[in-house]
């Protein structure tokens, strides 16, 4: 039987089912002499989803990695809204360490094209003849080329030429030229010279000057803001010249690896790390929109390796990179060695460019604030341009796709630049904090604003009779409440302000798709028929076709179709600031704002639309006039009820944790009922179970006001299993009816169904196991009905209204429940950041003002204190940050999203 260990790096003895995990199945021909009989059942149960992955498992919602088996596919795909995919947050994890787990996760969305094609679409600009003939006479000036515009000979012979072989060790010990057994950091560091005289620093062309720098890594410090740095690129292109100390990885415009291997391993490793360290730079920094990456390979093929009668090839292939928030390209390899005028355009386009076409953004403005790093958001909002400068992270994922919808929240205030200058600003309003998203959204879309608008509208519309049908007494009063002194009352957060930011480049026709461009591990090399399908006549390499490759779609996954929609940047800034109920540090206050969130989905209900995103991240908690609140937010996918719409082909990403149960497989269910009269009942009783069913693969699932409500009720069901101090097997039924997997559990899935009603039950807190079990109970049974029922396939608005009333009813009676055992349950304490931020220490002379830092980033830098650094990259962590500034725990949201997250 599977034995789950599980290690914690804390030295205060906690529940494991907090802390995000490490998770090792390990054979056992022993069971557990302690484990009961109904524990076993539990883990057998859970071997079945669990045997052929090792998922990290912990009381926080996390998404999974998307898998990669071609045999594997989710059957969320096949909703009728949009197909469903996985990401997760990385914590910090040192980037080295996952460098595969993050381009399996990307290798869905990355693009091949043509070099040409990155020239005119992708490139920071497109140089013309005259900049690069520039170019091209400065290296010849320099000696760099000789007069025919080739290398100069010798200058990277070994790399052109293969490596003398011995026929004696007297023989060995001879080397009659040293420039053909050179390291390759020697042959490499070569280029930064070439680069620096590429183009004179006086040189100009047009409103074309030198803005960008290149410069060799070798040692040097690499530091950045988030945690999980630890990797040393070859080469960067940076904002400032290099003159010595730290690289700060915010000046990081290009990022460059160099390699002197014919070793697929090595090519495979060489992909890896220009991927991850794009994903690391993206996470970095806010004011980044795309970033770019230069990847060579260089080696040469011996004679025995080709067709016979074929001449040797040399491959001295280089590609470029270009990631974004709505795809990424890498384009075919071109012979560097043999074109180097391709390769002085590729780095004309990147020294020249503006910082604006290079991926900068001009409307986020990184400043210096009370001693740290902040950022000034410029947002064009109606009635005018607002600033709001960054206090605190409250959301700051690090993902492992570039692509998505990379949401950040900030704890903000409101600013204004002095004399039209952001080296010193002014405080609108001191001591009024509000809460500022950045995030990308579909081009198209509609916005959180927009959305809400609709729906606030619809709700000034109710009037008392439109909800005559809510129960007297519980759920009618609170309806009632909520629409009072319109729209202050509503349990939304309420939106400031809000504006559009820079679109991404659309993705070109002939940029394709490529599983290929992540080499499969363990496999022969395929720099041979790589070799066979190159153009004697061309420098430029195209890939062969599919059947052809050991890498070929036939042996890797199959995306599908996929549109890559262009993203755009999206701000917007709600009136209070809050936390999210994941941070909430008691049951009283988790129930309160379950509760306050069924209301607004009442009101939703109402006003005909359907959230589709309900997860304890958008959930915030605030206090209002000294009283807790729970309001809802996210409704950038929340859609009108009935509406059609065709789905989207780019997948949306989401954690299992509070998914729907038929939403999470794709498909209808098809239960046994529960009889309905006996659901008055199972408020009193301590067990229920229905007979097993299954999925209807005809009807496929559609979101619909009810699958919100199911969400809501496993966010509630985590609070008590997942966030309780730990008791019995609570931790082990946690780990089995919360799972991040493509396909719920069985045990959950039969849970749901109504088997294992007593192994719950039994998780539960002691004070806590008759009262909230039968209200869970009488929610789990109304759902379930409501999902396998036949009659519901196609609900009309009044179907729902007495689910309605007794789901919202035992909310309500969890609600004061909690009231009552408040004070009886502990939560586990978060886990202490190990590297907390320092204390702010506020200067004698401070007014709020700050300053920019300047644009000399890498100048007159002292020595680097290593571990210093790494103590200071922790203040930006990951994790969601409570209100005030306690210690931070790592979590993750649930994400329905294209992309994202």
């Amino acid at each position: 039987m599977a034995v789950m260990v599980l290690l914690v790096l804390t030295s205060i003895s906690l529940s494991p089912t907090y802390f995000l995990l490490t998770t090792f199945a390990l054979n056992s021909s022993e069971p557990e002499k302690s484990t009961t009989n109904r524990v076993r059942s539990i883990i057998m149960l859970g071997s079945e989803s669990s045997s052929s992955s090792s998922h990290i498992q912990s009381s926080i919602p996390v998404t999974p990695p998307r898998s990669l088996d071609p045999g594997l596919t989710s059957v969320a795909s096949a909703i009728s809204d949009t197909p469903r995919s996985a990401k997760g947050d990385l914590g910090a994890v040192a980037q080295h360490k996952i460098r595969s787990e993050i381009a399996e996760q990307m290798a869905p969305e990355l693009l091949r094209c043509p070099i040409n094609v990155f020239f005119s679409h992708y490139s920071p600009f497109n140089p013309d003849n005259d900049l690069v003939d520039s170019a091209v006479s400065t290296l010849k000036k320099e000696n760099h080329l000789t007069s025919t515009g080739n290398w100069r000979p010798g200058t990277f012979a070994s790399i052109t030429e293969p490596p003398a072989r011995a026929t004696s060790k007297k023989a060995s010990e001879k080397t009659p030229d040293d420039s053909k057994h050179e390291s390759e950091a020697v042959v490499f560091s070569k280029l930064t010279q070439i680069i620096k005289d590429m183009v004179p620093q006086d040189g100009n062309n047009d409103d074309r000057t030198r803005r960008f720098f290149y410069t060799d890594c070798g040692n040097k410090v690499v530091e950045g803001d988030i945690s999980g740095g630890g990797f040393k690129p070859d080469a960067f292109v940076l904002r400032n010249e290099y003159t010595g100390g730290k690289i700060t990885l915010s000046d990081a415009a290009v990022v460059a690896e160099f390699k002197k291997s014919n070793d697929p391993e090595v090519t495979r490793d060489n992909r890896l790390k220009i991927i991850s360290a794009a994903s690391h730079i993206m996470n970095n920094d806010p004011c980044r929109m795309w970033t770019y990456g230069v990847q060579s390979q260089s080696y040469f093929l011996k004679q025995t390796q080709l067709i016979p009668g074929k001449i040797s090839i040399e491959k001295d292939m280089m590609s470029v990179w270009y990631f974004s928030r709505s795809h990424s390209v890498k384009t075919d390899g071109f012979n560097w060695i043999e074109d180097p005028r391709t390769f002085i355009k590729v780095f004309v386009s990147f020294l020249f460019a503006k910082e604006l076409e290079i991926g900068f953004d001009p409307s986020v403005r990184r400043v210096t604030y009370r001693t740290k790093e902040r950022f000034i958001y410029e947002i064009k909002a109606e009635g005018g341009t607002r600033y709001y400068r960054t206090i605190n992270p409250i959301f700051n994922p690090r993902v492992a796709c570039v692509t998505g919808r990379k949401t950040r929240v900030w704890e903000a205030e409101e600013v204004r630049p002095i004399n039209g200058s952001f080296t010193s600003v002014e405080v609108v309003e001191k001591g009024k904090r509000v809460a500022l998203k950045d995030v990308w959204l579909d081009e198209g879309s509609q916005t959180e604003r927009q959305i809400q608008k609709a729906i606030f509208d619809k709700l000034k519309q109710v009037r008392d009779e439109d909800y005559e049908w809510a129960t007297e007494g519980y759920l009618r009063p609170l309806i009632k409440e909520a629409l009072t002194d319109f729209p202050r009352n509503l349990p939304f957060m309420q939106i400031e302000c809000d504006g559009w930011g820079k679109e991404t480049r659309e993705r070109h026709a002939e940029a394709v798709a490529d599983p290929a461009i992540i080499p499969a591990k363990n496999l022969e090399s395929s720099a041979l028929q790589s070799a066979m399908h190159t153009n004697k006549k061309s420098t430029m390499s195209r890939p062969s076709g599919a059947s052809n490759r050991p890498n070929s779609v036939s042996s890797r996954p199959q995306y599908g179709s996929r549109d890559y929609i262009g993203k755009k940047q999206y701000r917007l800034v709600y009136s209070s600031v809050g936390y999210a109920l994941h941070d909430a540090e008691d049951l009283s206050t988790s129930f309160k704002a379950i509760m306050d969130v069924s209301t607004a989905l009442v009101l939703m209900f109402l006003a005909g639309w359907v959230h589709r995103d309900v997860s304890t991240g958008n959930i915030i908690v605030v206090n209002v006039g000294g009283h807790v609140r729970g309001l809802l937010s996210d409704l950038e996918y929340a859609r009108e009820f009935g509406r059609i719409n065709k789905g989207a082909s780019d997948p949306k990403t989401g954690t299992p944790f509070f998914m729907p149960v038929e939403i999470h497989l794709g498909y209808k269910l098809r239960f046994a009922e529960d009889d309905p009269q006996d659901l008055d009942s199972l408020d009193h009783e301590e067990d229920s179970s229905v007979e097993s069913g299954g999925i209807s693969k005809n009807l496929k699932a559609v979101f619909f006001f009810h699958h919100d409500l199911e969400s809501l009720m496993w966010i509630g069901l985590w609070v008590v299993l997942g966030k309780i101090v730990e008791h019995a097997s609570s931790g082990k039924v946690f780990s089995f009816l919360f799972t991040n997997d493509s396909n719920p559990g069985p045990f959950r899935y039969i849970f749901f169904q109504g088997a294992n009603q007593e192994v719950v039950r039994d998780a539960f807190h002691p004070k806590l196991r008759k009262k909230f079990f039968s209200s869970f109970n009488v929610i789990r049974v109304w759902l379930c009905n409501f999902c396998s029922s036949p009659k519901y396939d196609n609900p009309t608005k009044s179907d729902f209204e007495t689910l309605f009333n007794r789901v919202s009813r035992c909310f309500q009676t969890l609600a004061q429940d909690a009231d009552k055992f408040n004070d009886d349950v502990k939560f586990i304490p978060p886990p202490r950041d190990l590297h907390p931020p320092l204390q702010e220490q506020l200067p004698p002379d401070d007014d709020d003002r700050g300053t920019t830092i300047g644009q000399k980033g890498n100048k007159g830098k002292e020595k680097v204190d290593t571990e210093k650094a790494s103590s200071q990259s922790q203040q930006s962590s990951t994790s969601r940050k409570r209100k005030n500034s306690e210690p931070q725990r790592m979590s993750m949201r649930l994400r329905k999203r294209p992309n994202t997250d």
